[in-house]
């Protein structure tokens, strides 16, 4: 039996922490507010509400806070529905031309916390969720495969950290090598194929079979294998769910376009292509293309359990002709980002990541950066791009 406790899973994201106010900053003809920095975050708060060294509780943007909450009750006219839940989503807002991301509370107000501790992850306690766009049903062509919404617990889930939160490690590897890529805006597109003489291969012939609909269907399913010996397990994957074989929706489409998946079974690896579907009818067309692509920015080793590096990654992808996300370039941060000594790195990250998309008219959403050595990556979102988002 397979358990997802057996996987690194994906990079859970800290949406709601314990955190140090670094120091405030006032800001020019406000009387009332300031700004607060925590990690490498800026926050418009309230004038003389907190000072360096404070413990709060700071929310990152794309957090969505429940109104079911009394704390919240102060932002009640921001307050919408998403996935059927009313609440607040946090977004990069501008007051008095100044950039705000997050929002930071008081410990004080929060009596389930018992001893804060700087860094202390309390998304869950505070019943804090991710807002993200809402993968739509079989109307959209996004079913999901069975009832539930799984995504295979063999595979990590497509997900970067913020550069504002790891300016300190970040800061220790200005010499390092990376791989800087453009990020696109659309959804993300997972696609696998697990070979028979794969360790994880009986782990994914049974996650598949769990999510096969109906008893018949699962008899007739372990009959089929049974009789028919062992075949590739091979899956289509959104953001989240693991998605039904027959459908129609623009992930089973711009994967029959590439052949992804005949390509990933004439390789003879265990492999899953992640990548960036973009097409006319997602995100508003945000990236402007006139028909369905896709764009890999990462491989996962099923097997080893470990993304490819780079230079891994761009060779199977010339060698099976898979098209690859831009690459900006690939030098250390220090050259990359033209950061001399005492540069705010954080800054000097955020300001590469504004810049021109791939196509004609589009601002890039930002940039992705990964050690061409280790597992270490990070993305800036491009500032501009996020106030544009509705």
């Amino acid at each position: 039996m397979w358990s997802s406790t057996l996987f690194k899973g994906e990079n859970m994201r800290k949406l709601a922490s314990i955190q140090k106010v670094v120091g405030t900053a006032p800001i020019e003809g406000a009387d009332a507010i300031e700004i607060a920095f925590v990690l490498g975050w800026q926050v418009v708060v309230k004038k003389g509400e907190f000072k360096a060294g404070d413990l709060v509780v700071f929310y990152e943007i794309d957090s969505f806070l429940p109104a079911s909450d009394s704390r919240y009750d102060s932002f009640k006219e921001r307050f919408s529905t998403w996935d059927g839940k009313l609440g607040m989503r946090l977004k990069t807002i501008k007051l008095r031309k100044t950039l705000s991301q997050g929002l930071v509370l008081g410990v004080d107000k929060f009596s389930e916390i018992k001893n804060p501790k700087e860094g202390d992850d309390v998304t869950d306690l505070l019943k804090i969720e991710k807002w993200e766009i809402i993968e739509k049903g079989s109307n959209a062509g996004t079913r999901a495969l069975g009832s539930g919404k799984t995504f295979p617990p063999f595979i990590q889930k497509t997900d970067q950290e913020r550069i504002q939160n790891y300016g300190v490690m970040v800061e220790k590897a200005l010499d390092e090598k990376f791989e800087a890529t453009v990020k696109k805006d659309g959804s993300s597109l997972t696609v696998f194929v697990v070979q028979p003489d794969s360790k994880y291969y009986d782990i994914a012939k049974d996650f598949e079979s769990k999510k096969v609909k109906g008893l018949f269907a699962q008899v007739k399913a372990w009959f089929n294998n049974l009789f028919a010996g062992k075949k590739p397990v091979t899956g289509i994957c959104s953001r989240n769910i693991m998605l039904a074989k027959d459908d129609d929706s623009n992930f089973h489409k711009v994967t029959s376009k590439y052949a992804l998946i005949e390509k990933l079974l004439a390789s003879g690896k265990s492999y899953a292509l992640q990548g960036e579907l973009v097409a006319p009818d997602i995100q508003g067309n945000y990236e402007k293309v006139k028909d369905i692509e896709f764009h890999l920015f990462d491989i996962f080793d099923i097997d080893e359990q470990r993304y490819l590096l780079p230079m891994e990654r761009r060779g199977f992808a010339q060698e099976w002709r898979i098209p690859h996300v831009t690459v900006l370039g690939t030098n250390s941060l220090n050259a990359l980002t033209m950061t001399s000594k005492g540069d705010n790195i954080v800054q000097k990250l955020l300001d590469f990541a504004e810049g021109k998309g791939d196509n004609d008219g589009v601002m890039r959403e930002g940039v992705v950066f990964k050690s061409t050595t280790r597992d270490f990556s990070f993305k800036a979102i491009s500032n501009s791009y996020l106030l544009k988002q509705k």
